[in-house]
């Protein structure tokens, strides 16, 4: 018995479009989820905007969505934030629970292999479960052991 699939579809329109559509269905659930993401050319105020939504069509209807942008300063620090709202417990992450957040990212790259990443969450507006924390803080220490391979010739 099948109780997950997923269909995706991307297509890159220009160098500054591409969109991309899936349906899945998972434990009873049909979910559609559509984005669309634009890389403006260099010396635009951000460098990527993305929008992404999903409709849950059965068994409840459901929307959400989320906008977002990043900036990328001196090749190494890239930072971004953005709004999502997510109107049910759906299979997005961690990151982002039911209720209404906004968001600040950030990366910075201290070498081809080591990266640190945070990403601050604030929950606005009434949030719909008592036990999600209304502010979110995460750091991540990231360590590409491909980069690594390559830069020793293992790879």
């Amino acid at each position: 018995e099948w109780n997950y699939h997923q269909t995706l579809v991307r297509k890159k329109i220009s160098n500054v479009v591409s969109i991309s559509a899936d349906y899945t269905y998972e434990a009873g659930r049909d979910i559609l989820r559509q984005a669309i993401r634009f890389k403006p050319p260099k010396g635009k105020p951000l460098d990527t905007i993305l929008f992404e939504n999903y409709e849950q069509l059965s068994p409840e209807v459901g929307y959400g969505f989320n906008i977002f942008g990043d900036k990328q300063f001196w090749k190494r620090l890239t930072i971004g934030g953005g709004f999502a709202r997510i109107d049910r417990p759906l299979l997005n992450g961690d990151r982002f629970p039911q209720g209404n957040r906004l968001y600040m990212t950030s990366n910075l790259r201290i070498s081809r292999e080591f990266s640190v990443s945070t990403a601050l969450i604030h929950g606005v507006g009434d949030l719909p479960a008592a036990s999600t924390p209304r502010t979110r803080l995460d750091i991540i220490l990231t360590y590409n052991i491909l980069e690594s391979l390559r830069r020793h010739k293992v790879l």
